[in-house]
């Protein structure tokens, strides 16, 4: 991101923040949001030069269930793309419903593990957009996270009833790691997404890896982000 584009954002931001402060809103949490969100903006506009592998990995009662890769990079819009690496094997994909319980059952669990995978990429990477948009309709908090960190809460981040809590650094408001209480069908059966962030050699801060639990059914998603690579230039 050059200098006049971040620049802009600064300032777009903290026009939001007078606006809000003057409507009653704590001028110290609109602060923060706005600042971690314009490090969210730098880091996923220099991470359109970088191209990466995803490995997913599928446990079910602690064992491993599915791996998988894909390469990863952003496209000209800023959106997420992911290319699968390989085949998925036939028994690994959804299957339809069948007349035998144990096909039923292997149908039943390779549905709720897409489910489970689709709800990781909701949620991750962080949105910029969706930071602005809670904050300026009262769903984001400050909490505590203990020396050398700092957080933000925002509440029905994409559904009613979830929450997803981002911990980062004061300093450089960048993102440490954010964990999110959410549920697929309904709330009663919930999970849960630990996701942890590191920095690149030349300090472009990445989601590492993630862990989604879905208790219900002693599910883990775990992911991890690796083999950083710049494109090369056009």
């Amino acid at each position: 991101m050059n200098t006049q584009m971040l620049a802009r954002l600064v300032l777009c931001g903290f026009a939001v923040v007078f606006e809000l402060a003057a409507q009653g809103e704590d001028p110290r949490l609109l602060q923060q949001v706005i600042e971690v969100k314009v490090a969210l903006e730098t880091d996923r506009v220099a991470l359109r030069q970088y191209t990466w592998t995803e490995h997913t990995e599928v446990v079910i009662k602690g064992d491993v269930k599915r791996s998988t890769d894909a390469i990863c990079r952003y496209d000209g819009w800023g959106e997420l793309q992911r290319k699968p690496v390989g085949e998925v094997k036939p028994d690994e994909t959804p299957q339809a419903m069948s007349k035998r319980p144990l096909n039923r059952k292997k149908a039943e669990t390779s549905d709720y593990v897409e489910r489970a995978v689709s709800l990781v990429h909701t949620y991750l990477p962080p949105k910029p957009e969706q930071m602005k948009y809670l904050m300026e309709n009262g769903k984001a908090s400050l909490g505590q996270a203990g020396p050398g960190k700092a957080e933000i809460r925002f509440t029905r981040y994409f559904k009613e009833g979830d929450s997803i809590t981002y911990t980062y650094d004061p300093q450089s408001k960048r993102l440490l790691s954010v964990f999110v209480k959410s549920y697929l069908a309904t709330e009663k059966d919930p999970v849960t997404l630990n996701a942890v962030f590191e920095s690149l050699p030349d300090g472009t801060n990445h989601l590492a890896s993630t862990e989604l639990n879905g208790t219900a059914k002693k599910i883990q998603v775990k992911t991890r982000n690796s083999s950083y690579q710049k494109l090369a230039a056009q």
